[in-house]
């Protein structure tokens, strides 16, 4: 069920939580709502369910007595309320002109709290940001230590690693000259990036963040299969084989 309270009560007790909180990230994290979907309950009037409504009281330490509102069914809200308003727009000629700025609005508001986030709290954004991409990334192969990697080559450098009995991360949250990187493995000081793309571009990917690993003091090596080493002449003095891996890993 959704619940319909006034546009400015709603708002007000958005306010209220995130004034408790200390910031809208920070009730985020306190009621398990995305920031987003607050930021749309609050400035966009979005029908909050009930469920929600009852997370934001007890979080506020208020009853359902304190507001006045009503229970709405969300399929009977959407038919009808939706229904009515999509026909009233293509009657009057305006639906894919209204269609279309509702698109942009909604895009400039992403794009507002994307920036908000990023400079509130950068390593929290990314760290959502990614952990969100990994829900839809293809981890397909499973190592010897049995975590699940995105590929056959990050499997094989995975158990060498494994094997040198190395503590090494997989995919670990690092910052490098105020940038933030997710890199294929970590030990110690040690960035070892591993890929087994066919083109240019890559090379170029990979450069701009070398560099960053190397200004905070990283260590750097790029594993490819030695067939593809002409895609990679801008990083070549980085490049490793497989079958080199373990000598430039056993002085650590």
């Amino acid at each position: 069920m959704l619940i319909e309270l006034s546009r400015k009560d709603q708002e007000a007790l958005l306010q209220m939580a995130i004034k408790k909180a200390g910031s809208e990230r920070k009730l985020a994290n306190a009621v398990r709502i995305p920031a987003s979907t607050l930021y749309n309950y609050k400035k966009i009037g979005h029908r909050m369910p009930y469920v929600r409504f009852k997370q934001m009281l007890t979080f506020l330490e208020l009853t359902e007595s304190d507001f006045d509102f009503r229970l709405i069914d969300p399929a009977e809200y959407l038919s009808k309320g939706g229904k009515a308003v999509y026909e009233k727009y293509v009657k009057e000629g305006r639906f894919e002109k209204i269609h279309k700025k509702m698109r942009a609005s909604s895009s400039k508001q992403m794009q507002r709290w994307h920036k908000k986030n990023k400079e509130e709290n950068a390593e929290n954004y990314y760290k959502l940001q990614y952990s969100r991409f990994k829900k839809v990334g293809k981890y397909k192969t499973k190592t010897k230590r049995g975590e699940l990697v995105r590929n056959e080559l990050e499997g094989i450098i995975a158990n060498i690693l494994f094997e040198l009995k190395l503590d090494y991360q997989y995919e670990p949250f690092t910052e490098a000259n105020e940038n933030y990187y997710f890199p294929d493995f970590k030990i110690g000081n040690t960035i070892i990036e591993c890929t087994a793309w066919k083109g240019y571009q890559k090379a170029y990917e990979l450069r701009k963040k070398i560099l960053d690993f190397e200004k905070a003091g990283f260590i750097v090596a790029v594993v490819i299969p030695e067939q593809l080493i002409n895609f990679y002449k801008p990083i070549e003095k980085h490049i490793i084989s497989v079958s080199e891996l373990e000598k430039f890993i056993m002085p650590l």
